[in-house]
Parts: C-alpha cells; structure tokens; sequence
C-alpha cells in the first residue's frame, strides 16, 4: 500500500477509531482490503463530492455481501472507497485467502452490474 495508505493513516486513525470488542492481550494477524474508485481525484472535480459520495456508498453496498460471504467487514469509508477488515473480530488461518476471494466476487458484482447498465469495462470502479 505504500505511501498512499500511510499518507491517509493518521486521518483513519482519527476518523473511524475500529468498532471491535477489546481484545486485551491477544494479537491477531488480519488482513486490511482497500477498495477505490478508479481516477477518484480526476472524477470528483469532474462530479462534485456529493456524486462521488453516492459512488462510495455504492461500491459499499455491492461490497457488503461479498465481505460477509468470507467473514470480513467495512471499517471505514472514505471520499474515493473504503478499508475491509478480514480476520477480526473472529480469527481465520485463511484470512488473506478470504481477503481475495472477497475482491475477486466484487469485482465480479461490479462488472455484472456494468454489463446491466450498460457501462464499457471502463467504468468508475474497473481497474483499467
């Protein structure tokens, strides 16, 4: 993730404090998936910040099922997309596994859903 998570790390940090039961003393590995739209900066002076929020919200909701599917959960929306956490609360061996899994069913969602609109590949969350 590199420098553009850690230039938004602070801001997370302060923004959306994680929601999860106190887990005194115990140390999990988990695994943190980051879902953008695709040229968010470009698209939102082009849109205006109330249509890229509607975007968001969105993806969020076309993510949410493939992230319960493998046990994982939205932590934090952003102005461009979101943070999902798999592992935690409940811990999984496979969480990475379940992490990619997860992306790959979105992104399935996502392109199903441009064919249905009738959206080139190229749409405002394809990786292109």
């Amino acid at each position: 993730m590199g420098a553009a998570f850690s230039a938004h790390a602070p801001a997370l940090a302060v923004a959306a404090p994680l929601a999860l039961p106190a887990m005194e003393g115990e140390r999990k590995q988990v695994t943190v998936l980051c879902c953008t739209l695709a040229d968010a900066r470009a698209r939102a002076a082009r849109l205006g910040s109330a249509v890229m929020s509607g975007l968001v919200q969105r993806l969020g909701a076309l993510a949410q099922p493939a992230l319960a599917q493998f046990e994982g959960t939205i932590i934090y929306y952003g102005d461009n997309g979101f943070l999902a956490l798999l592992g935690a609360p409940v811990a999984h061996e496979d969480h990475a596994w379940r992490a990619v899994l997860a992306a790959s069913t979105l992104h399935q969602r996502l392109a199903a859903t441009d064919a249905m609109h009738g959206l080139p590949p190229a749409s405002p969350w394809s990786s292109a």
